[in-house]
């Protein structure tokens, strides 16, 4: 697994900030990251793949992304 987090809880906490990030940017508003970094209207693509990116490692360390196979064969 290539994540860089250490468990569900950090990265719950970062899909919390970009949700809140994409509500308020997009109201028209500027939003402080908890690092420093101001977003604003320019920054909603960005804010919206940073959070499908998220979305998508999370999924992967709790073990629920991607296609399920199953094996068998179709009744005739």
């Amino acid at each position: 697994m290539s994540t860089v987090f250490s468990d569900l809880e950090e990265i719950d906490a970062q899909i919390t900030a970009y949700k809140d990030a994409l509500k308020t940017v997009a109201s028209g508003r500027e939003y402080q990251m908890g690092d420093g970094r101001t977003l604003t209207m320019p920054d909603l693509p960005e804010i919206r793949r940073t959070l499908n990116w998220l979305r998508r490692e999370r999924a992967a360390m709790a073990g629920t992304g991607g296609p399920a196979f199953v094996s068998g064969r179709p009744r005739r």
